[in-house]
């Protein structure tokens, strides 16, 4: 059921169309989207069960368009919409998979 409540969240936002695009490059509802880059270091991530945790759980958040995890450092690189999601919605993400943020 998790995953029906993702997919659901990645697909419809509070206004019903972010995260939804047409032809895989323009949104939905003509907004022009801003993608961003970050790092985030993340404490505790040790083995590959981490990191698909983590990535796994930023996915799932409507306007992130890519996360790559490395463990050997402690970072997850993310690349998102800022104008659908927030470095706290982020940092949110990888707490719910059960690691933190640091600063």
């Amino acid at each position: 059921m998790a995953g029906i409540k993702g997919l659901a969240h990645r697909l419809v936002s509070s206004d019903g169309a972010h995260g939804q695009t047409s032809d895989g490059n323009q949104p939905i509802n003509g907004e022009e989207s801003v993608m961003t880059e970050t790092t985030l270091n993340v404490e505790g991530m040790s083995c590959g069960h981490c990191k698909a945790a983590v990535e796994g759980e930023l996915s799932r958040l409507a306007g992130v368009e890519r996360s790559e995890a490395d463990i050997e450092k402690g970072t997850v690189e993310v690349s998102y919409d800022e104008g659908s999601v927030t470095t706290d919605d982020l940092r949110e993400a990888v707490a719910e998979a059960g690691y933190t943020v640091t600063g």
